[in-house]
């Protein structure tokens, strides 16, 4: 699905292309009134998530233009899913308490492992040395190499963490406070790049362009 934009209009799944036309796709079963949109793509299915009194996991087959429901273990339907990534052929959700790694079996969203208990996570990385990055609010960032958990305290100004991306050997944080620094993993040190006026909801760095957005 390259160069091919997916949106909702209402409940109404579209495509966009890169000639602008746009294609209407598939009725989803989300309501019009949602909140905590959650959502994350493989090559064939597109997975929205969305918080309320009743919580779902949507697939979206994009080849069939079909939708089914994924079901949401229990451990997960209390929680606040701040942020859904797909890694390494796992999803990974960020939630108010806990990062969980997750399998899609079937109908059923499977949790594998539960990392940081009692932590309210709003971001996962893996670096350039397979290392994971969780951001947290109120407890900065903690590495999960294959040995186990480094836990490094950082400066007030980054206590809360909104985002943190891979930069070279690095790694760039940004903070609710919206400071943007790289943090030296050798040095144990925060270089500040820039002081925003509003919080760092995501940072990605792109090296080709040696850009950060």
């Amino acid at each position: 699905h390259k160069d091919i934009f997916f949106f909702l209009s209402g409940s109404q799944l579209k495509s966009l292309d890169k000639d602008n036309q746009i294609v209407d796709l598939v009725e989803t079963p989300l309501p019009q009134n949602r909140s905590s949109l959650n959502y994350f793509n493989t090559n064939d299915n597109l997975f929205i998530y969305w918080r309320n009194k009743v919580q779902n996991l949507v697939k979206i087959d994009l080849k069939n233009n079909s939708t089914s429901i994924i079901k949401i273990p229990l451990v997960l339907r209390d929680l606040n899913w701040v942020k859904t990534v797909l890694m390494d052929g796992y999803v990974w959700i960020c939630t108010n308490n806990s990062t969980f790694k997750c399998q899609i079996a079937g109908d059923q969203l499977v949790v594998e492992d539960r990392f940081l208990k009692n932590e309210s996570t709003t971001g996962i990385e893996k670096d350039i040395n397979g290392n994971l990055w969780i951001a947290t609010i109120n407890n900065s960032v903690f590495i999960i190499p294959n040995l186990g958990i480094v836990h490094y305290d950082l400066p007030a100004d980054y206590t809360n963490l909104m985002s943190a991306a891979p930069f070279d050997e690095k790694i760039i944080i940004g903070s609710y406070s919206g400071n943007v620094g790289v943090f030296d993993i050798q040095k144990k040190k925060i270089k500040t790049l820039y002081k925003l006026s509003s919080k760092v909801n995501k940072l990605l760095y792109l090296p080709d362009q040696k850009k950060i957005v």
